[in-house]
């Protein structure tokens, strides 16, 4: 079964920890019209296809901690 994990909302820091964190699929509430689902889009890919920044180093350490 896959790991889907939701995040608060598109405009967060949330999907790209989620995506580093081992989620294999991200759920997104709110998402209306082609702009939000372009949005969550580019959070989700590294560039040049997307925006995604690279986990903190808080997120790996956790990571770490959990297995």
């Amino acid at each position: 079964m896959p790991a889907l994990v939701r995040v608060p909302d598109a405009a967060s820091g949330w999907i790209g920890w989620a995506l580093d964190a081992g989620a294999q699929g991200i759920v997104v509430p709110r998402i209306e019209d082609e702009e939000g689902a372009q949005q969550v889009a580019r959070a989700a890919y590294y560039a040049p296809r997307g925006q995604a920044a690279s986990a903190s180093r808080g997120v790996r350490r956790t990571a770490r901690n959990c297995g």
